[in-house]
Protein backbone atom coordinates (compact mmCIF):
# COMPACT_ATOMS: atom_id res chain seq x y z
CA UNK A 1 0.00 0.00 0.00
CA UNK A 2 1.34 3.41 -0.99
CA UNK A 3 0.57 6.46 1.10
CA UNK A 4 1.02 9.96 -0.27
CA UNK A 5 1.45 12.84 2.13
CA UNK A 6 2.02 15.81 -0.11
CA UNK A 7 -1.00 18.06 0.25
CA UNK A 8 -0.38 19.39 3.73
CA UNK A 9 3.16 20.50 2.92
CA UNK A 10 2.58 21.74 -0.64
CA UNK A 11 5.47 19.72 -2.08
CA UNK A 12 3.86 19.36 -5.48
CA UNK A 13 6.92 20.32 -7.52
CA UNK A 14 8.64 17.13 -6.36
CA UNK A 15 5.71 14.77 -5.88
CA UNK A 16 4.11 15.17 -9.32
CA UNK A 17 7.19 14.31 -11.42
CA UNK A 18 7.93 11.41 -9.07
CA UNK A 19 4.43 9.99 -9.44
CA UNK A 20 4.49 10.41 -13.23
CA UNK A 21 7.82 8.55 -13.39
CA UNK A 22 6.37 5.82 -11.16
CA UNK A 23 3.41 5.54 -13.53
CA UNK A 24 5.82 5.06 -16.43
CA UNK A 25 7.59 2.29 -14.54
CA UNK A 26 4.40 0.52 -13.45
CA UNK A 27 3.03 0.55 -16.97
CA UNK A 28 6.33 -0.68 -18.40
CA UNK A 29 6.49 -3.54 -15.91
CA UNK A 30 2.86 -4.63 -16.19
CA UNK A 31 2.12 -3.97 -19.87
CA UNK A 32 5.62 -3.92 -21.44
CA UNK A 33 4.83 -0.51 -22.90
CA UNK A 34 5.36 3.07 -21.82
CA UNK A 35 2.19 4.80 -20.70
CA UNK A 36 2.86 8.19 -22.24
CA UNK A 37 4.64 7.21 -25.48
CA UNK A 38 2.66 7.48 -28.68
CA UNK A 39 4.71 4.74 -30.35
CA UNK A 40 3.73 2.29 -27.58
CA UNK A 41 -0.05 2.82 -27.75
CA UNK A 42 -0.74 -0.06 -30.14
CA UNK A 43 1.46 -2.41 -28.09
CA UNK A 44 -0.30 -1.28 -24.93
CA UNK A 45 -3.71 -1.88 -26.47
CA UNK A 46 -2.65 -5.37 -27.61
CA UNK A 47 -1.24 -6.20 -24.15
CA UNK A 48 -4.47 -5.08 -22.48
CA UNK A 49 -6.61 -7.08 -24.88
CA UNK A 50 -4.42 -10.13 -24.32
CA UNK A 51 -4.53 -9.77 -20.54
CA UNK A 52 -8.26 -9.18 -20.32
CA UNK A 53 -9.53 -11.22 -23.28
CA UNK A 54 -12.84 -9.31 -23.20
CA UNK A 55 -12.78 -7.30 -26.42
CA UNK A 56 -14.85 -4.17 -25.87
CA UNK A 57 -14.36 -4.22 -22.09
CA UNK A 58 -10.76 -3.23 -22.81
CA UNK A 59 -11.96 0.01 -24.40
CA UNK A 60 -14.34 0.84 -21.59
CA UNK A 61 -12.03 0.10 -18.67
CA UNK A 62 -8.57 0.83 -20.00
CA UNK A 63 -8.99 3.07 -23.03
CA UNK A 64 -7.37 5.90 -21.09
CA UNK A 65 -4.07 4.03 -21.17
CA UNK A 66 -3.67 4.04 -24.94
CA UNK A 67 -5.78 6.94 -26.15
CA UNK A 68 -4.32 10.36 -26.72
CA UNK A 69 -4.91 12.60 -23.74
CA UNK A 70 -3.43 15.88 -22.62
CA UNK A 71 -0.97 13.88 -20.51
CA UNK A 72 0.62 12.29 -23.55
CA UNK A 73 -0.01 14.78 -26.32
CA UNK A 74 3.00 16.55 -27.73
CA UNK A 75 4.07 19.42 -25.51
CA UNK A 76 4.09 21.88 -28.42
CA UNK A 77 0.53 20.86 -29.33
CA UNK A 78 -0.61 21.31 -25.75
CA UNK A 79 1.05 24.72 -25.56
CA UNK A 80 -0.75 25.89 -28.71
CA UNK A 81 -4.08 24.74 -27.30
CA UNK A 82 -3.35 26.47 -23.98
CA UNK A 83 -2.86 29.81 -25.75
CA UNK A 84 -6.45 29.55 -27.00
CA UNK A 85 -7.81 28.02 -23.79
CA UNK A 86 -5.79 28.54 -20.58
CA UNK A 87 -7.75 25.74 -18.89
CA UNK A 88 -6.59 23.17 -21.45
CA UNK A 89 -4.23 20.54 -20.18
CA UNK A 90 -3.51 21.06 -16.53
CA UNK A 91 -0.21 19.27 -16.99
CA UNK A 92 1.73 17.24 -19.51
CA UNK A 93 4.04 14.37 -18.59
CA UNK A 94 6.80 15.28 -21.04
CA UNK A 95 6.61 18.95 -20.14
CA UNK A 96 6.77 18.24 -16.41
CA UNK A 97 9.63 15.73 -16.51
CA UNK A 98 11.75 17.75 -18.93
CA UNK A 99 11.24 21.17 -17.37
CA UNK A 100 9.06 22.60 -20.13
CA UNK A 101 5.88 22.86 -18.05
CA UNK A 102 6.57 25.22 -15.16
CA UNK A 103 3.07 25.73 -13.76
CA UNK A 104 2.17 22.10 -12.96
CA UNK A 105 2.89 22.22 -9.20
CA UNK A 106 -0.67 22.53 -7.88
CA UNK A 107 -2.83 20.50 -5.55
CA UNK A 108 -5.32 19.47 -8.29
CA UNK A 109 -2.46 18.22 -10.48
CA UNK A 110 -1.07 16.30 -7.53
CA UNK A 111 -4.45 14.61 -7.17
CA UNK A 112 -4.44 13.83 -10.90
CA UNK A 113 -1.05 12.14 -10.56
CA UNK A 114 -2.27 10.14 -7.56
CA UNK A 115 -5.33 9.01 -9.54
CA UNK A 116 -3.11 7.83 -12.40
CA UNK A 117 -1.07 5.70 -10.00
CA UNK A 118 -4.22 4.31 -8.42
CA UNK A 119 -5.62 3.57 -11.85
CA UNK A 120 -2.50 1.66 -12.84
Amino acid sequence: MVTFVVGSKGLYSLSIPTMLAQGDGICREVFRALLFMKKDRERLQAELANLLKYGSATDVLFGFLYRETVLNERTATRDKKRKKDPQHGPFNRHGVLHGLDLDYATQPNSFRAIVILGYL
